[in-house]
């Protein structure tokens, strides 16, 4: 009997593939995301050892023919072909354009050993155009059964990292040398106290914990107070029975955040610091939280707006130290548990802007560019006066600070609420007279730059914080979802084609 070749074998898995999706409509997991890279390197990011050991994990092989096996193993000790090796078969391909696997071999205590028998998976890559990727992964084969159900919600949310994973791995990142991390010969005002860690907790997990009082009591202090809102309450009472003033981080406050995904709030000093605590200083923290597989979580905790002077080296040491005590003692004490995290429910191309829009964890659109520019270029350009005035022809009013002006048009007086230089800047937004409750305030926008090259960067706008079920706050979204891509068309073609 000779062995069918590939097209045939897709004619096949497309058949069953429709009667599955006949059957059980509502079981069948489809996920796409376009990824910012072309059709070619998008396939071999999946089908080859070399791609695959890139992003996936550096324990992974791929044996690209029918019948042959992509193998990974994420755990740091393992060997391909150990007990924490996860195997799939390869059912069937086409080059550049679809992959189907069999998951065959699941790892050691993995929950849901039997209902994976009877699933797999095809992914779909389409070019658009010669810079990006739309990306398809369905997953078929669910059943009403309790196990496969609970299956579908895990891979619904292990399908959405891998797409983050993947983009990120091609927006690349910047090194510790571009954030100035804990360089003591740099002045203490422009320096960034940077940390990272991966712990053993999904990311919604990471998330409750850092944003939630209930989560926050079991790593950080004794008697938190969050209120998760812009400018709501972010303090932490290491030692609630003393007197005010001495309790620990007070006075603090939420600045912004992106779901699931950022948390920025402003920070005291310590009591040891009695001049500057007396004083109010405050500078900035920025959590950002990024999947690491299914079940761990990488934490990046940024401190940063430090003023100048002796006290404020004091400030620096002690948290240089406080941080690690505290993402210590999170590794420690994080419970582990699996949910779904950020995806697209529909994405598309405005221009030269990828549009995407997004429903949970909470409503909001994504917008993002790639322009042949490097961060310091695109942030001197979104951060000051004459940068705005080079792709918008307006008088802009900024002042780079917590709490400092960020308008762009008179009559919009929009605020900075948080910042990373060269990385990161959020501001609330505004809307036209018609929508006057939206004008009023309550969204607001973080823009991420993403160093790809010396002369490459990727900018990523999420616009957040918009009202479910409200008429106005409704067609508001529908207007930004053009007019904010409008004004990120406006910044690609400054880089592009020049200042205005």
């Amino acid at each position: 009997m000779t062995q069918p070749n590939s097209r045939t074998i897709v004619g096949l898995l497309m058949t069953l593939a429709v009667a599955s999706i006949a059957r059980a409509e509502d079981h069948t997991l489809r996920h796409t995301a376009i990824i910012n890279a072309p059709v070619e390197k998008v396939w071999d990011a999946f089908a080859s050892t070399n791609g695959l050991r890139s992003w996936i994990a550096p324990n992974a092989d791929f044996d690209l023919r029918i019948g042959g096996k992509m193998r990974v193993n994420y755990h740091p000790n393992g060997v391909l072909g150990d007990a924490n090796t996860i195997e799939n078969t390869i059912l069937s391909f086409e080059p550049l354009s679809m992959l189907s696997l069999r998951a065959t071999r699941a790892p050691a205590g993995f929950p849901f050993a039997n209902a994976i028998k009877n699933t797999w998976s095809v992914m779909y890559f389409e070019p658009m155009g010669k810079s990006h990727t739309r990306l398809t992964i369905s997953g078929l084969g669910y059943t009403d059964d309790a196990e496969s159900q609970q299956m579908r919600s895990f891979f619904d949310w292990g399908n959405d990292a891998t797409f983050q994973q993947l983009n990120e791995m091609f927006a690349g990142k910047a090194s510790p040398d571009d954030r100035n991390a804990n360089n003591r010969s740099t002045p203490v005002s422009k320096r960034q106290l940077v940390k990272e860690v991966t712990v053993a907790g999904s990311l919604a997990a990471v998330w409750h914990a850092w944003t939630t009082n209930v989560g926050a009591k079991a790593f950080f202090a004794k008697q938190p107070q969050i209120e998760l809102t812009p400018g709501g309450t972010y303090n932490m009472h290491f030692f609630p029975d003393k007197p005010v003033g001495q309790k620990g981080a007070e006075g603090c406050n939420v600045l912004t955040f992106l779901p699931m995904q950022m948390l920025a709030f402003d920070w005291s000093a310590p009591p040891s610091i009695p001049a500057l605590r007396n004083s109010g200083a405050k500078a900035q923290v920025i959590v950002e939280l990024t999947p690491v597989g299914p079940s761990n979580t990488r934490i990046r905790l940024t401190h940063t707006g430090f003023g100048s002077g002796a006290d404020w080296e004091k400030y620096y040491d002690y948290f240089d130290k406080a941080w690690d005590t505290v993402l210590g003692r999170f590794k420690t004490t994080i419970d582990h548990h699996d949910t779904r995290m950020v995806r697209a429910d529909e994405t598309w191309v405005d221009g030269a802007t990828i549009v995407s829009i997004i429903s949970h964890p909470a409503k909001r659109q994504d917008f993002e560019i790639t322009v042949p520019a490097s961060t310091d270029e695109v942030w001197k350009t979104l951060t000051t006066p004459a940068g705005i005035k080079t792709f918008v022809a307006t008088d802009a009013t900024i002042e780079l600070k917590p709490g400092g002006k960020y308008d762009l048009h008179e009559g919009t007086p929009n605020t900075v609420m948080a910042f990373i230089p060269n990385r990161m800047l959020a501001v609330t937004g505004s809307a036209p007279p018609q929508f006057p409750n939206v004008r009023k305030g309550g969204t607001w926008a973080v823009i991420y730059l993403d160093k790809i090259g010396d002369k490459k960067t990727r900018i990523r706008m999420a616009s957040v914080g918009w009202k479910e079920g409200d008429a106005e706050f409704d067609a508001a979204y529908d207007y930004f979802l053009k007019a904010n891509a409008t004004f990120m068309n406006m910044l690609h073609r400054r880089f592009v084609e020049g200042p205005v």
